[in-house]
């Protein structure tokens, strides 16, 4: 139905063979981000101490290695994996299911949002995990994903959303 309608509106054209091919790739990206809500997504925010965003990034995803828990960095923290702009704070992590609460204690874990610098997700939709790889050793979402994700965080997220933009979501044939 989705692609019936897109079709429609002409935001994309099916080949002879049957493949389907983008238009305006920067159009479908806008509107994909105007409508994406964050906040549909269980998060749980807290504190675990560290020295940097980046100490604190690294000190999570080799815990969650070790336990062999599925998980994917987004926001900044994966923002900078891609492109090293700017320090961070807060770093964001999509689970594929909530942490035990041994999980939580071996990571020093305590719940708090006031002053978070760590956010559990566990998204509303497994897709986030689509296309996902490893950057620097650590499990981060696709560039797309985080860009969405950027949206509306905290600290340097939009500047940081346009860099990442910049550098990893261009697309120089937009022929129809």
């Amino acid at each position: 139905k989705i692609i019936n309608k897109m079709l429609d509106d002409e935001y994309v054209t099916r080949s002879e063979s049957g493949m389907i091919q983008i238009r305006n790739p920067d159009l479908i990206l806008d509107m994909w981000h105007e409508a994406y809500d964050f906040d549909k997504h269980k998060v749980i925010k807290g504190n675990i101490t560290a020295r940097s965003g980046d100490i604190l990034l690294r000190k999570i995803s080799e815990t969650l290695d070790e336990e062999s828990i599925d998980y994917s960095v987004t926001g900044l923290g994966a923002a900078w994996l891609y492109s090293r702009f700017a320090g961070f704070r807060i770093v964001t992590i999509y689970l594929r299911e909530e942490l035990s609460a041994q999980i939580y204690d071996k990571l020093l874990f305590r719940e708090d949002p006031r002053g978070a610098n760590t956010w559990f997700v566990v998204p509303n939709d497994q897709g986030v995990f689509q296309g996902s790889s490893r950057k620097d050793k650590i499990n981060c979402v696709h560039p797309v994903q985080i860009y969405l994700d950027l949206k509306n965080h905290p600290e340097r997220a939009k500047e940081a959303a346009e860099k990442l933009r910049e550098e990893y979501l261009r697309w120089d044939d937009h022929a129809g």
